[in-house]
């Protein structure tokens, strides 16, 4: 886990607050626009009252599930480009976590907190506990994990719950009556763990770019 520090004033949200080594996760599409996130150092935009980042990553995958989401990454550009979306936004926690057995009526399920938005109405934080059955075969587990992270990009991207959705009657989005009265599915999150699973079946490789140098360089040792 990366350590950081905070000195936040009682009076100043905006006190100082530091990680003690680089941020491991920069998007630089997100950063130009905001200053504070080209230092990184700073942790959670020297807000550590508002936000948290645990060890500068947003995505966490316990253990038992790092080779479904690693076989994501490597055989789905679909599954590698949601993940790395994710895993680059401060909005974002996401933890997925093996389970014994799924809840009836669902093959995995997410747990939510309800989203903080800001006064316009967008979504400033998602929090989300996806548990992914482990007696499934690996191809059916990073499917199933690209399936409940598609729900993330939804709210990211609609800045509303499937709740929400389904209340204000729009399309592609409905209840889930087998699950139990307060879950809902969507089109689109199965539209995508369909294409993730036609890219896995293709048995191709995904080429990433990684965004850190001193990955390249240690996993490279060819790159000086």
């Amino acid at each position: 886990m990366r350590q950081g520090y905070g000195d936040v004033s009682t009076t100043n949200a905006s006190g100082l607050a530091r990680f003690l080594s680089v941020d491991p996760v920069m998007d630089v599409k997100r950063a130009l626009p905001q200053p504070q996130r080209w230092n990184r150092y700073t942790y959670v935009l020297n807000n550590p009252l508002q936000y948290v980042d645990p060890d500068g990553r947003d995505v966490h995958v316990a253990p038992g599930m790092q080779s479904a989401v690693n076989h994501g990454r490597k055989h789905s550009v679909a599954f590698a480009t949601m993940y790395n979306r994710l895993a680059g936004d401060s909005r974002v926690y996401w933890l997925i976590r093996p389970a014994n057995s799924a809840k009836p009526g669902t093959r995995a399920d997410s747990t939510q907190q309800p989203p903080q938005v800001d006064a316009q109405g967008r979504v400033t934080r998602v929090v989300s506990f996806s548990d992914i059955p482990t007696f499934n075969a690996l191809d059916v587990k990073t499917k199933l994990v690209a399936h409940e992270g598609a729900h993330i990009t939804e709210i990211l991207d609609t800045n509303k719950t499937l709740a929400q959705r389904v209340k204000a009657g729009e399309a592609g989005v409905y209840p889930n009556s087998a699950a139990g009265p307060n879950a809902f599915e969507s089109t689109n999150a199965k539209q995508f763990e369909q294409l993730v699973g036609t890219e896995l079946a293709s048995g191709d490789t995904v080429l990433e770019i990684t965004r850190d140098v001193t990955d390249l360089l240690n996993n490279s040792p060819g790159v000086r």
